[in-house]
């Protein structure tokens, strides 16, 4: 092994171009503190470029491998060690949908609630859903304002490979459904349309 100091006075470089593995013994940290683990990682901080991970944006391995843990667009997924099942990161925070008119909902849904607003126009609309982004994905669907008896919203699934999920009408701000995409379809395993 190399190792070589570069023109930098803070920086060593294990290896050359050509190497493809760099094996450490025991356990490490980079930091310089007692390592606790078999590689611990410095605390973070509000500073730009100081956080202890960072991963880069990718293509998902073809076939998924237990414990690896990759990013690929807006979703960070682990892969179990039962039935090697890739699973992924479910974010937090609210999406926004307002619509005057009928309307597909966005393509990608990364929050797990989606609030609705209508247009008070006394026109019932209806908003597409599109297929999941990723199996395991879990969204709320919830008439938030200017939905009512007069303004009605239909979630519907005629753009989405989805078979059996029922189209979902809204009449009452609050109301709404609970969704769950397979990997091949939505399934309601929640559903609060009676207010």
């Amino acid at each position: 092994m190399k190792i070589r100091f570069p023109t930098a006075s803070n920086q060593v470089v294990l290896g050359g171009s050509a190497t493809t593995q760099t094996l450490l013994r025991g356990k490490v940290t980079l930091d310089g503190s007692a390592p606790t683990a078999s590689l611990t990682l410095p605390a973070g901080t509000a500073t730009a470029s100081t956080a202890p991970l960072k991963l880069t944006s990718g293509v998902l391995n073809t076939t998924p491998e237990s414990g690896a843990v990759e990013l690929a667009g807006d979703y960070l997924y682990n892969t179990v060690t039962t039935g090697t099942e890739r699973t992924h990161l479910q974010y937090s925070g609210t999406t926004a949908f307002s619509f005057t008119d009928d309307a597909n909902l966005p393509t990608t849904i990364i929050s797990p609630l989606v609030l609705l607003t209508g247009d008070d126009d006394t026109d019932n609309d209806t908003l597409d859903l599109q297929d999941g982004s990723i199996a395991g994905q879990k969204v709320v669907i919830m008439a938030a304002a200017a939905i009512d008896a007069d303004d009605t919203v239909t979630i519907a699934y005629t753009d989405t490979t989805a078979t059996n999920a029922p189209a979902v009408v809204f009449d009452k701000v609050g109301e709404n459904v609970t969704l769950y995409w397979s990997g091949a379809t939505w399934i309601v395993t929640a559903l609060q349309d009676a207010l």
